[in-house]
């Protein structure tokens, strides 16, 4: 085989790879770059539906609440609702009403954050809010939070002594919210955040709490 036929067999091959990763490349970006036909995407949201979660707090009236639930259902978006136990008191109906609306009691704890309470102090302050709560809607309290989020060991020690298996803490993971699991413990921790602002960084998630930190639209676009 003289040279030009291996320069030629070696600009072939060359030119094969080329196509074959363009190729490549436009399929695995296709999704990003173009639109999906429209039955290609109902395809893909009957194979593999996309999982969502939304936090909501409330401790004032139902009016948006119950507004806002139903834009949820609408759209079969599941939601959690974070809500102390006067709250629940005042508005037993409404609040029974929701829960058949793809939605599940998040118990606020009354009081300061849990970071560093005792253990009993704890125990007693979730015992009793998670024991109002259920004499309301009827159904176990899976999950207990407190404000700002706040939660240490005692709150793991206490929530697994009561039989609730998630409580919740600030952020650890930018715009994620993960799932942790601490060694020796069943209760497990839903650490939320989504506000890439550092000054807001690792808050629930929600609008109101920019507000009450002082926050503005401009810092929500952040």
């Amino acid at each position: 085989m003289n040279f030009k036929k291996i320069l030629h067999l070696i600009l072939l091959i060359l030119l094969i790879v080329f196509i074959g990763t363009f190729i490549y490349f436009y399929s695995l970006n296709r999704s990003i770059d173009q639109p999906l036909p429209a039955e290609e995407i109902q395809e893909e949201a009957e194979t593999d539906p996309a999982l969502g979660l939304m936090i909501l707090i409330e401790y004032r009236d139902t009016v948006g609440l119950v507004n806002f639930v139903n834009e949820m259902d609408q759209r079969g978006i599941t939601g959690l609702l974070h809500v102390d136990p006067t709250f629940v008191t005042e508005n037993c109906q409404t609040i029974r009403a929701l829960l058949n609306h793809n939605i599940e009691m998040m118990a606020s704890i009354p009081g300061e954050p849990l970071w560093g309470v005792p253990y009993e102090e704890q125990k007693a302050a979730i015992a009793d809010a998670v024991e109002t709560i259920e004499s309301c809607t009827g159904q176990p309290v899976r999950i207990i939070s407190s404000r700002y989020m706040a939660s240490d060991l005692n709150t793991i020690k206490a929530a697994q002594d009561l039989g609730i298996p998630y409580i919740t803490a600030r952020g650890t993971t930018d715009t994620k919210a993960t799932v942790y699991q601490v060694e020796d413990y069943q209760t497990r921790i839903l650490s939320v955040s989504n506000i890439p602002e550092v000054t807001f960084k690792y808050g629930s998630l929600c609008d109101y709490s920019y507000f009450e930190r002082g926050g503005t639209p401009d810092n929500m676009m952040a």
